[in-house]
């Protein structure tokens, strides 16, 4: 059980998050898709490296770069037969809670 963030972000208090497992973050800050970028690759290659045994245990907390976070997403779902669980912050109540997404690889998906 793992909570993977997508992106590092540098000052975040992360603490609520351990409560879904122990944090790794996929990519530094430092790393993000632009439209000169070299590295597309890599980045990619990284983020398939990082996820490769995303399980049913295992959460995507979203944060960062957008094009990053939609590979995140799109790595995890393909690992884990379209499931993917999110957290999400509650600022009212001060906590993130998980939200499952499931695709469907052949056209039909659902929010849990």
């Amino acid at each position: 059980m793992t909570v993977f963030i997508t992106h590092e972000m540098r000052g975040k208090d992360l603490s609520n998050a351990l409560d879904f497992g122990p944090l790794q973050v996929i990519l530094p800050a430092e790393l993000q898709f632009t439209e000169n970028s070299k590295s597309k690759q890599e980045i990619i290659d990284l983020i398939e490296e990082v996820l490769n045994g995303f399980s049913d245990s295992d959460y995507l907390l979203l944060s960062g770069d957008p094009a990053c976070i939609g590979v995140c997403f799109a790595v995890a779902a393909l690992n884990n037969d379209g499931a993917v669980k999110v957290l999400k912050w509650d600022r009212q109540m001060g906590c993130y809670y998980a939200v499952t997404i499931g695709i469907d690889m052949e056209g039909e998906s659902n929010v849990v």
